[in-house]
């Protein structure tokens, strides 16, 4: 009787603080269902909102509105929202999670079975990282010239040369910058990130070229950068008394994404 109680407590809308345990627990009503800890031992199928403590589920969970949980979260198989989820705690999914709507984690997300057969855990957009690597084959630069490079094979005097798209809201924190070539004389240049072809980053302003290979790194950057933006790389070189030549360049930046 007592869980027939809650079950329809449950169906109709009603606040509920008791533990529910069993098979496979429909909420079938638009209404929202708020529970103090939630365990199922089998599926958990909700058309409304579903809020909680905690939840634990050993079958699969669908939610076909939000869910939130402001204890732990547990997932024994795949879970679905079709609105948004919020969890306070931890969030462990052990197999799929699907997510048509917005994850709001608070503290920290495990994934213990992802594809393609991969894990890890994912505490916020920060652990999200990605790079791009522009490069370009030998050349030798003339005397005060100002060239850019990017997706291309080569540089160029062309402002638009290799621009490449930022995909995501993001951050760039690190960059590693790296050469080859015959060594000229001691005079540096400036190495700059240019975005829309309106703003430049300099990254260094003491690019040296006097011998024949030269590494350069730098991190705890906090520069932000925003969908759509296009960015390729802006070099300035000095005037020589003996040029390089043979001049080969890469460098890789590293970001984070972010809201």
């Amino acid at each position: 009787m007592r869980k027939i109680i809650i079950f329809l407590a449950l169906v109709l809308g009603i606040e509920v603080k008791a533990q529910i345990v069993g098979g496979y627990l429909p909420i079938n009503s638009s209404k929202s269902a708020t529970v103090g800890a939630l365990r199922v031992n089998g599926a958990l199928t909700a058309t409304g909102v579903v809020t909680g403590g905690s939840f634990v589920t050993a079958g699969t969970s669908s939610v076909g509105s939000t869910q939130t949980v402001t204890g732990l979260a547990t997932f024994g198989s795949s879970v679905t929202v079709a609105g948004s989820e919020t969890v306070t705690g931890q969030l462990t999914a052990q197999s799929n999670t699907n997510l048509l709507g917005q994850a709001t984690i608070q503290t920290q997300s495990t994934v213990t079975s992802m594809m393609p057969s991969t894990s890890g855990t994912l505490s916020n957009l920060a652990d999200a990282y990605f790079t791009i690597t522009f490069n370009h084959t030998a050349s030798s630069p003339a005397d005060a010239a100002v060239n850019y490079f990017g997706n291309g094979t080569s540089f160029s005097s062309n402002a638009l040369y290799g621009q490449c798209l930022i995909p995501f809201n993001c951050v760039l924190y690190a960059w590693s910058y790296s050469s080859a070539m015959s060594a000229g004389t001691a005079e540096t240049g400036t190495i700059s990130i240019r975005k829309n072809n309106t703003t430049d980053l300099e990254l260094n302003t003491a690019i040296s070229y006097s011998s024949s290979i030269q590494t350069y790194t730098a991190t705890g950057l906090s520069t932000q950068y925003s969908t759509g933006d296009l960015i390729n790389l802006k070099e300035t070189y000095p005037t020589w008394a003996t040029n390089p030549t043979s001049v080969t360049e890469g460098i890789t930046l590293y970001f984070y994404r972010r809201q």
